[in-house]
């Protein structure tokens, strides 16, 4: 499938240029490479927590689920949207990438889509969306795009 570069001139008067899909794809492992830094961190928190607690009683298998929805999950949804937010539409990925997200008239995205494209990632098989369309589900659902940073 070839890809075009397309360039999107917004309400705000700037020109941006999407972000290819191998961007996109290298953006994606980096940022699930940090998030895995991060549960291996929480993982041990959590580990010490139930030691230094002696929580007991629980089977290890029902711990682990627990330790999946409670922590992991909203860690999860907390990693992409603080830092969407917060960072004007940069990831760790993004801000190696010189890329960062803006909604579809090019302005910085709001709080509800930071939110929204955090939640919209953990729809099963979202990463083969790319597959199928030009923006993944996470941006079509968002009204939002990934494009590059001005030089």
């Amino acid at each position: 499938m070839k890809e075009t570069q397309v360039e999107l001139t917004c309400t705000n008067n700037m020109a941006w240029q999407k972000a290819n899909r191998t961007t996109r794809l290298l953006n994606g492992l980096i940022d699930h490479l940090f998030f895995y830094m991060i549960s291996v961190i929480l993982s041990a928190l959590f580990d010490i927590a139930l030691t230094y607690f002696e929580i007991k009683g629980l089977p290890e298998n029902e711990l682990t689920l627990w330790f999946g929805y409670a922590v992991l999950l909203p860690a999860y949804i907390l990693y992409f949207t603080v830092l969407e937010y917060f960072t004007n539409g940069k990831t760790i990925a993004k801000f190696i990438t010189a890329t960062h997200v803006v909604n579809h008239k090019g302005a910085p995205i709001g709080l509800t889509q930071a939110v929204g494209r955090s939640i919209c990632r953990l729809i099963p098989f979202e990463p083969l969306s790319y597959l199928f369309v030009t923006n993944g589900w996470h941006d079509s659902i968002t009204r939002t795009m990934v494009v590059k940073d001005e030089r």
